[in-house]
């Protein structure tokens, strides 16, 4: 929303935090109010534990606001360096935090979102509560939109959790509670790295005993921990002032826990604690109640609880499919999860993406399945789900059709020949009609046998994409997509005026064929226009061969975009892995990252960001396209862009996009486009799209629940983040088109005042004049052109500022269509637009919903 700099109010010389609003939100009014709104709050709030607010105002249209400089990070990174506190340290850190906490209080504020990286330190070590963006008055029944969770889930009292009306200040107490447990023990009190979970641990869980988390921890600071945290909010102290009385007088010795009794204890029981009374608690305050703690980790599910819930994995298919139905809205936390499947048996074959969706709830019903055994072939056994033998196959071979219907393979025991009457009876079964190898079937029964027991008897015709017209960059010129790059060294850099791009008609697409016998239809090219693919940095030109050509205007590196536009760009380049040690990546340049982003890593690029290896959870949003030649691992990290584009595959994983393309297999994924979503194979998870469902396999023989909705638009709050997004890249492109334009009719004068003298002179070279006209005419058209794009970049900058201040609830697409190419399984599930949910009993060869 804003960055903020270290700057010097000249007026009065002193250094401030000046909060600057990001220049993509100036238009949109919300978040102008937004902003101001936290600056009035800020300023009702004068303590010593809180951070100032010393002004705030719009100068020029460019929101700022001046804050007390605070010097001494915050205890996220305080715990970075030393992992775990002292309690007695914590427990004082906690006293003057509380100081803070009275005085919102006293304002009539809650702050809704206290935690480790909202508690500043100033140079003397004091803690200064930070962030009042979502600060509220206590008690209102308008704090957000209905239903609607805000803040830290580790952090989050259970009632906000739920979402209720008449929040108060216990709230913060119980945020201040868990955070002392973070600085005590090391970590959260729910510990997790998905976020529901962590809300579902919030809500149903009991309050972790922090003797038992942190070894050595005073009992009073477990005990006063677990006070301010009580799952109750009744259960917690009455109000600010009446948590710090209980801080303070447990800090001067006033309130300590009566010793253990002096006889020992027998092992099968343990001292009881009771809870301390603090002297300092103001009348009307309701006496502590005991806090039971156990670590979600460790709790069990009793043995009559879990029978019902071990009866929710079916297993079928002869052992080889363990799978798990959930309605409506329904999940599971993963440690529930985990129990119910050790306890149900299932140990072999586990899919991991299916296992992390079933923590999330949909509203729709589901079949996930949880785990796949290993077949049995002819003499070979097979292995179940839960880990047992089964019989081989008593027929002499067997054919299995791979899932895009382009291979069938023949297996046998191995070094041993096929029976005729079985190899008919299985290509009878299996309806193979097309590309059958006749050399390999004869051998089957003739021999030699096979040594291995395995062969492919036939393959497919697949689909001959053809070549979209565009233009083709040179030789001499390497690309940064993912295409050529891959394995290869260092870009190297053109210069300006360097040929880097030949215009191609390109070649038509064929379609292809499966074993089946059943037609693949070829994808449509979308056909360019060398004006529309003449990008940033180029100019059109002619070769001496009279080819039409791109030169390079600048120096910089060449990119062919996934819209077959060529432009030349500036380019960040990243030699190796990113991880999340690495400082965040923020920038206008493309990201070239030659390895894979990790887990915990942040880039974010106005432009396009090209990830060479896999992306993991981390955070990634760019401006333009996202191209990731690997595969996209289960993660809570949302990767957003403009489009994006994966070569590989992906699992468990929130990808929202203008577009997306993706021509591996995806499984359990959410996939969300205001636009069109082609995809290759899609298995599990779901696609919502504002265009376009195109799909080549959708689901799998195994019946998980697959989603396609198309001509839905998205969410809001979606539907806004994209067009931030667009935003971006059209803001960044008119920037660039503005400075080429001018550069070029910086030119145009030179050239027309470099003729002019040409014809003023007594003697006039005919071939260097000749030459200066079709320079000075090349230049003229590109001078014209850019003006064109000029235009154009900046209308659509005023479209998407429009629309990301517009960004709400549309209407549904009844043009759009669902089209998947081969096969949709049973368990597949189609929607178009507003109409009813069609969900499929049986396989649909060539599936067509819509327009």
């Amino acid at each position: 929303m804003a960055t903020v700099w270290r700057a010097e109010q000249l007026a009065l010389g002193r250094p401030v935090a000046l909060k600057v609003v990001s220049a993509h939100l100036l238009g949109d009014q919300r978040s102008r109010e937004r902003f101001l709104r936290e600056a009035r709050v800020s300023a009702k709030v004068v303590h010593p534990n809180v951070i100032t607010c010393h002004d705030a105002g719009d100068a020029q249209g460019q929101l700022f606001m001046a804050l007390e400089l605070v010097t001494g990070g915050d205890l996220r990174q305080l715990l970075a360096r030393e992992g775990k506190l002292e309690a007695w340290r914590a427990l004082r850190l906690i006293q003057e935090c509380l100081q803070g906490l009275c005085a919102i209080a006293d304002a009539g504020l809650i702050h809704r979102d206290l935690k480790p990286g909202n508690i500043f330190l100033d140079a003397r070590g004091q803690p200064k509560l930070a962030d009042l963006g979502l600060a509220r008055p206590s008690g209102s029944a308008d704090l957000t939109m209905p239903g609607m969770v805000v803040g830290t889930p580790a952090y989050i009292a259970p009632e906000q959790a739920r979402a209720v009306a008449d929040l108060d200040i216990r709230a913060d107490i119980y945020a201040l509670g868990a955070t002392l447990f973070h600085l005590v023990a090391g970590r959260p009190p729910y510990p997790g790295d998905d976020p529901m979970g962590v809300l579902v641990a919030v809500l149903n869980d009991p309050v972790p005993d922090l003797a038992h988390a942190a070894a050595g921890c005073p009992a009073e600071v477990a005990w006063l921990t677990g006070s301010l945290m009580g799952k109750d909010r009744n259960e917690r102290p009455v109000d600010a002032r009446a948590a710090l009385a209980q801080v303070t007088g447990l800090l001067e010795g006033q309130a300590r826990p009566p010793a253990p009794a002096s006889r020992p204890s027998s092992p099968a029981t343990k001292p009881v604690m009771k809870p301390p009374v603090p002297a300092a608690v103001p009348s009307g305050a309701r006496p502590p109640t005991t806090v039971v703690a156990v670590r979600p980790s460790n709790v069990r599910i009793d043995a009559a609880q879990m029978a019902v819930l071990v009866k929710r994995v079916i297993i079928d298919q002869g052992g080889l499919r363990a799978s798990m139905a959930l309605a409506p809205g329904a999940c599971f936390p993963r440690w529930m999860l985990d129990q119910i499947i050790a306890a149900s048996g299932v140990v072999r074959g586990l899919v991991e993406s299916s296992l992390h969706a079933a923590t999330f709830p949909k509203d729709v019903p589901r079949r996930l399945v949880l785990a796949r055994g290993l077949p049995s072939s002819p003499g070979i056994s097979g292995r179940s789900v839960k880990n047992e033998p089964l019989d081989p196959l008593p027929s002499t071979v067997s054919i299995e059709i791979s899932s895009d219907q382009l291979q069938a393979t023949a297996f046998t025991r191995p070094g041993q020949k096929a029976l005729k009457e079985d190899l008919e009876r299985c290509i009878k079964e299996t309806c193979l009609r097309f590309g059958l190898d006749a050399d390999a079937l004869r051998r089957l029964i003739d021999g030699p046998a096979f040594p291995s027991g395995r062969v492919v008897v036939a393959r497919g015709r697949p689909v001959d994409p053809g070549r979209a017209a565009g233009y083709q960059l040179t030789g001499e010129v390497e690309n940064t997509t993912v295409e050529t790059l891959a394995g290869q060294g260092n870009l190297r850099k053109v210069e300006a005026g360097e040929l880097i791009a030949w215009w191609d008609d390109g070649r038509p697409s064929a379609s292809g064929m499966d074993v089946l016998g059943h037609g693949i239809r070829a994808p449509e090219l979308e056909a360019g226009t060398p004006e529309g693919c003449a990008g940033a940095g180029t100019e059109m030109a002619r070769a001496d061969d009279g080819r039409l050509a791109l030169r390079a205007r600048v120096a910089g590196y060449v990119q062919l975009q996934a819209d077959s536009c060529v432009r030349v760009v500036g380019i960040i380049s990243i030699d190796g892995d990113v991880g999340p040690d690495h400082p965040p990546i923020v920038t206008d340049q493309v990201v070239l990252v030659r390895g894979s982003v990790r887990a915990g890593a942040v880039i974010s690029s106005s432009s396009d960001i090209v990830i060479m290896g896999d992306l993991e959870d981390a955070s990634v949003s760019a401006g333009g396209n996202i191209e990731i030649d690997g595969s996209v691992a289960a993660g809570q990290e949302l990767a957003a862009g403009g489009s994006v584009v994966l070569r590989g595959g992906g699992q468990g994983r929130t990808i929202m996009a203008g577009s997306i393309r993706i021509e591996g297999e995806v499984r359990d994924c959410e996939l969300k486009a205001t636009g069109d979503v082609r995809i290759r194979k899609l298995v599990g998870g779901g696609i919502t799209a504002g265009g376009n469902v195109l799909v080549e396999v959708a689901g799998d023989a195994d019946g998980a629940t697959t989603v396609l909705w198309a001509g839905h638009h998205l969410t809001r709050a979606e539907e806004a983040r994209i067009a931030e997004l667009a935003a971006k890249r059209a803001d960044l492109d008119r920037s660039n088109s503005m400075a080429q334009r001018q550069a070029v009719e910086s030119e145009v004068v030179r050239l027309q005042s470099h003729q002019h003298r040409l014809q003023g002179a007594s003697y006039i070279n005919s071939a260097a004049a000749k030459q200066m006209e079709e320079r000075l005419r090349l230049v003229e058209a590109e001078a014209q052109r850019l003006t064109n794009a000029d235009e154009e970049a900046r209308q659509r900058l005023a479209q998407t500022r429009q629309e990301a201040r517009k960004a709400t609830e549309k209407g549904e697409n009844a043009r759009a269509r669902i089209d998947v190419g081969v096969i949709a399984h049973a368990g597949v599930v189609v929607k178009l637009a507003d109409s009813e949910a069609e969900a499929l009993k049986e396989p649909r060869l060539k599936l067509k919903l819509g327009v």
